[in-house]
């Protein structure tokens, strides 16, 4: 089944209002808004997406009118992003190229990457047995990791429809091939954001600079007076902890590299903001202020696990308090 606001929506959808929009699936309360005044509320749900940073730490957050760029090299949702997009001129990035086509889609044609969807989602529903629902589902998972000539559009519909349909909301690639390989999960229904959501994405999104890259490309050259926010793959607790790492490896190289990185943000006079788990507290201590977060994870494999994750927020700027 379908939830969604479009009465006109061209399956048969479970009709939903304002307050039942605000308790999607995705934890992600409108707390941001595009330039329009639209609240832009999550079109994926990715363990780690950063939504709690605007409940939890909003004061840390510069306001846009004393920033003079805004650049997100690890991008995810846009979480702390929404703050800035269409307010001062921000780069969006991410190593995962098909996360930033999804993004160029919905800035392309938003309502017609919906009306995809609602078509994909529609067809997951309509399924007559469990065996043509996992049929279907894999079949356009092959398209979305094969089919790399496909449409914008197309290639964002698709892994919205991935995303909101694959086992526990997990977002993960194979290392070999570098390819989306998790499997379908068992829904009775999906939310699919509204009409709303899609065009103030798409609104938000217009003059942004979308990139599939490698971090650095997006930290250096370092801009005066811009802020970053830095919320990489995590240092993980333990190997089957690692299910942030969606676009490959992530691994203590790289981590070291990103640290070291920040003392060059800081003489660029640049602001900096970083995420990771509490695991990597070393490599930032004495350096940097720290502060320790508690925060709810809403995607674990077990029930009962889905409890707060202890993780850092780490900056160049303000002593840290809650």
């Amino acid at each position: 089944m379908v939830s969604c606001d479009d009465v006109s929506a061209p399956v048969p959808v479970k009709q939903s209002g304002p307050a039942r929009a605000r308790r999607m699936r995705v934890k992600a309360p409108p707390l941001a808004e595009a330039a329009g005044g639209s609240a832009l509320l999550s079109l994926l749900k990715f363990a780690g997406a950063k939504w709690w940073v605007h409940e939890k730490v909003p004061h840390l957050l510069p306001e846009p009118a004393n920033v003079t760029a805004y650049r997100e090299p690890f991008c995810g949702t846009i979480a702390v992003g929404t703050k800035y997009l269409g307010k001062v001129p921000c780069v969006i990035s991410d190593a995962y190229a098909p996360l930033i086509a999804m993004y160029e889609g919905v800035r392309a044609d938003p309502l017609a990457v919906r009306a995809q969807l609602l078509e994909l989602v529609g067809a997951h529903f309509a399924a007559e047995s469990r065996e043509e629902q996992q049929a279907h589902y894999y079949g356009i998972r092959d398209d979305f990791n094969q089919s790399i000539s496909a449409s914008a559009v197309r290639r964002a519909a698709w892994m919205i429809y991935l995303n909101r349909t694959c086992y526990n909301g997990l977002q993960r690639v194979n290392l070999k091939k570098g390819e989306f390989n998790v499997p379908v999960g068992k829904y009775k229904s999906v939310s699919v954001p509204s009409e709303a959501t899609f065009l103030a994405w798409s609104a938000a999104l217009k003059d942004a600079t979308l990139s599939a890259c490698d971090f650095m490309k997006t930290i250096f050259p370092v801009v005066r007076g811009a802020f970053y926010f830095l919320d990489s793959p995590y240092v993980a607790a333990s190997k089957s902890a690692n299910f942030t790492n969606y676009s490959g490896v992530f691994g203590p190289k790289e981590q070291a590299a990103l640290a070291e990185s920040l003392s060059e943000i800081d003489a660029g006079g640049a602001r900096f903001m970083l995420t990771n788990s509490a695991m990597a507290r070393p490599l930032y201590e004495g350096r940097w202020n720290i502060l320790e977060v508690g925060v709810d994870r809403s995607i674990s494999c077990k029930v009962g696990q889905r409890a707060k994750a202890k993780e850092i927020v780490v900056t160049n700027y303000a002593d840290l308090c809650l």
